[in-house]
């Protein structure tokens, strides 16, 4: 696998060449998603605590690692982990703790399988994140990992203030590894999520939360490197070409915003 740098709007990263999605935006745009960060800069404060599972290679680690006082990052995959590891240090990002485990329902060892980024096919192109665990976890051979719930892995004196979840349909997992945390704390929650996954909001709802829809603008003309190129992907009428996120509320927590409300 081939690793390059990058000037971007929220510092220089080092990407994966043929990554067809976030590398590549990085690349093209100088930005993944930027309408995210609407998100971060309207709800988190400099004292925060941020748990992020699915880190990837932290184009969102680092800028919102800015906005609060510390963030508890966690990505599996290996050499995606390294290349995360290489970016906070790149900025000087010195709050976030990063950790190469994966997040469930329980607490386990496991073992990962590395992926050929090599082979024919992924030097074609691949999506380094759209991994899901089950495709790289293996019961024989592989590196040692973890699967940690974080009621157990975070220290129960750290108050958490928002949550945000990319794990490719293992949402509902690491929610139930967070109950106490949930119940205690009532973190905002942003959650990667699909339009057709009624389970998910359901289950937020059901912790006490007001659940709203966020499909952020995947194309921002005002890109950092004003590129206004459309790349394959970008256009909305492709089902799952974009980020459909819940943005998840405590009822009890006041919140002005135009974000369609689903429950």
């Amino acid at each position: 696998m081939t690793v390059k740098t990058t000037k971007a709007r929220h510092g220089d990263f080092h990407i994966f060449e043929n990554d067809i999605f976030i590398s590549r935006c990085l690349d093209l745009y100088g930005e993944w998603s930027e309408a995210e960060m609407v998100i971060y800069n309207t709800l988190l404060k400099k004292e925060h605590v941020v748990i992020e599972v699915g880190s990837h290679i932290g184009c969102f680690t680092v800028p919102i690692s800015r906005l609060v006082n510390s963030v508890f990052s966690f990505e599996p995959q290996r050499t995606v982990f390294q290349v995360l590891n290489t970016n906070l240090i790149t900025n000087k990002v010195h709050n976030v703790y990063s950790y190469m485990y994966a997040v469930g329902s329980t607490n386990k060892d496991i073992l990962l399988k590395e992926i050929d980024y090599q082979s024919e096919d992924m030097v074609k192109g691949f999506n380094s994140g759209g991994v899901h665990l089950n495709q790289i976890e293996n019961k024989e051979n592989g590196y040692p990992s973890k699967q940690v719930k974080l009621d157990d892995f975070m220290p129960k004196d750290i108050r958490v203030d928002f949550i945000k979840v990319d794990a490719e349909e293992m949402e509902i997992e690491v929610l139930k590894g967070a109950d106490n945390i949930i119940k205690r704390n009532k973190p905002m929650m942003y959650l990667e999520s699909h339009m057709t996954n009624k389970d998910l909001p359901n289950y937020v709802a059901n912790l006490g939360y007001k659940v709203y829809e966020h499909i952020p603008e995947n194309f921002n003309p005002n890109n950092f490197k004003n590129n206004q190129n459309k790349i394959l992907g970008f256009d909305k009428t492709i089902v799952g070409a974009h980020d459909y996120m819940l943005l998840c509320i405590p009822k009890e927590t006041p919140v002005e915003t135009n974000l369609k409300q689903l429950k």
